[in-house]
């Protein structure tokens, strides 16, 4: 089990989409955002288990795909891991390393 941490850029990338998905409907928003937060678990449980960036290919930087994002982390060796940002996955993947 590693610790997760949340990056304020992928705290930012949350609450961004929660505010576009809202307009249209606050109930699916809220439904987005909490099967996007149950990464968190995933990563706690298995850091492994997300696949290796193909635009990065960095073993240490992994992802793990939630509807239509990209939940992107890094994660080190030494017990910990780190949500880099929430990425739509229609975008062009830039600046996470």
């Amino acid at each position: 089990m590693v610790k997760v941490r949340w990056t304020q850029r992928a705290v930012d990338d949350l609450e961004q989409i929660h505010n576009y998905i809202s307009q249209e409907s606050p109930h699916f928003a809220s439904a987005e955002i909490l099967k996007i937060l149950d990464c968190e678990e995933l990563i706690r449980d298995h850091p492994k288990s997300g696949r290796i960036v193909p635009e990065i290919g960095s073993p240490k930087i992994r992802e793990i795909i939630k509807g239509s994002f990209r939940v992107i982390y890094l994660f080190e060796e030494a017990g910990s891991a780190s949500i880099l940002t929430v990425y739509h996955s229609s975008r062009l993947l830039k600046g996470v390393e």
